[in-house]
């Protein structure tokens, strides 16, 4: 389930993720948001915190879709998270992304929205 966090900037965008991260959460919210803003490029912080679960292979799929899609839509991908092998799949693939891409750990979410509003 995402659940939205209040940041500032332009075209800057925040979700906590609780519990599962599913299919719906792409469908339905991540998808159309950016759909939304075209070929302007947007900031994006995911906060995995404790209260998160797993991500199902629905989701998964999706995550790959969507990352194709619109893989020159994002400036900046916060990744929040304590998860070793969430950390581990963004530092491998994040080389092969055009957006700046950071990790950060939970106890450090403060640190990431300061960085995914800066210019």
């Amino acid at each position: 389930m995402l659940n939205s966090l209040k940041l500032t900037g332009h075209h800057v965008f925040g979700f906590e993720i609780t519990q599962d991260l599913d299919q719906e959460d792409y469908i339905y919210v991540l998808d159309p948001l950016l759909e939304r803003y075209g070929d302007e490029k947007v900031n994006l912080l995911l906060y995995f915190g404790p209260s998160f679960q797993r991500m199902t292979f629905g989701a998964a799929l999706e995550d790959l879709q969507l990352g194709l899609k619109h893989f020159n839509h994002f400036n900046k991908i916060a990744i929040v998270s304590d998860l070793k092998w969430l950390n581990h799949s963004i530092h491998f693939f994040a080389p092969l992304m055009p957006a700046n891409v950071k990790t950060f750990s939970n106890k450090s979410l403060e640190v990431a929205k300061t960085w995914i509003t800066e210019i």
